[in-house]
């Protein structure tokens, strides 16, 4: 079954009942709410590291629990410059062990899928969960984004994640696709659980 992580607002996503054993959770993107990460370090015990240049520690609504979460003021970007972090970086700073599980909770305004696509296989399959706020699919009318950035994206997680759930964030608004005729929402919040994790 599906639990709801993080409160009934903003910051909170529906992710598997399946937390048992995961030792941390990388939050690309917080902003100023930590409503999932202080909920996974507080009932469920997993370590919560965050990273987000957009902001710092003394705009967090809540102070980080000792021990249990780690804040850097960087971007998620696999670009090397001063101010960012690869994903890769950012995991192997805080998780020594690559057999530990990690739930990655991502929302990082677009820059998502330049992430994903570089990341390194290793990695990604040490994702149990992964939930993640995909944005722009409004570029998918030019067919050239889809082709780039989204399409190779989402066949890079459907190797070893199966979505388990989605629904449209309605934040951004939507298009009407000119071929199907459906309402495509600009931004939707998925959540992938690891194949091996299925009976």
């Amino acid at each position: 079954p599906l639990i709801r992580i993080g409160g009934d607002k903003d910051g909170a996503y529906l992710i598997p009942d399946d937390l048992k054993g995961i030792k941390h959770c990388f939050s690309p993107g917080v902003n100023e709410i930590k409503t999932f990460e202080d909920e996974l370090s507080q009932e469920y015990g997993i370590q919560s590291h965050m990273c987000d240049f957009s902001t710092d520690l003394k705009r967090l609504k809540n102070k980080l629990i000792k021990k249990y979460q780690t804040f850097d003021k960087k971007w998620l970007d696999p670009s090397l410059f001063r101010n960012n972090i690869s994903l890769d970086s950012f995991i192997n700073k805080y998780s020594k062990n690559s057999s530990d599980d990690l739930i990655l909770q991502i929302d990082i305004e677009g820059s998502e899928y330049i992430n994903f696509l570089s990341l390194s296989e290793k990695n990604l399959q040490r994702f149990r969960i992964i939930a993640v706020e995909f944005h722009g699919f409004k570029r998918l009318r030019s067919k050239k984004d889809w082709g780039k950035l989204i399409c190779p994206t989402l066949y890079k997680l459907d190797k070893n994640h199966v979505c388990v759930h989605v629904h449209a964030n309605n934040c951004c608004g939507y298009y009407i696709d000119s071929d199907s005729k459906l309402n495509i929402p600009d931004v939707m919040e998925v959540t992938f659980l690891r194949r091996d994790r299925f009976k």
